[in-house]
């Protein structure tokens, strides 16, 4: 495999699980800090009225949900093709289509993985040590 072959599969294999890393970095952040917030008692601390767990949660939600909003219109082909690929070849579109819907699993799954935090009093069921 020549070198441009490699850096062509990297970027593919990147941008096919991107949305996928992503999520799973939003989920480990969000209930990390949470768990960190809770063991540390900042659980009633408030930024500009809301929470800080709920704010915190809320923006990284918002980062998580950009970022695969842009692996979203790179895999639709709005942003141009592939690196180094035509729109016409068939293993693109396979990888167009495959990120497209592990996009939009990632999607839903950041969605569901931050509505604990924004539903659920923080901290509650905790045992306080």
């Amino acid at each position: 495999m020549t070198a441009m072959a490699e850096q062509r599969f990297t970027s593919k294999t990147f941008l096919l699980f991107s949305g996928l890393l992503i999520w799973a970095a939003h989920f480990m952040f969000v209930y990390s800090a949470n768990a960190v917030a809770c063991e540390r008692g900042l659980q009633d601390v408030r930024v500009l009225g809301i929470g800080l767990i709920p704010l915190t949660v809320m923006v990284a939600t918002l980062a998580a949900l950009a970022a695969v909003g842009y692996v979203l219109l790179i895999a639709i082909g709005w942003l141009g093709p592939l690196h180094g690929e035509a729109h016409d070849d068939p293993s693109s579109a396979f990888v167009r289509q495959i990120t497209i819907v592990l996009s939009l699993i990632s999607i839903v799954a950041i969605t569901l993985s931050a509505l604990p935090s924004l539903v659920v009093s923080p901290c509650e069921g905790l045992p306080q040590l």
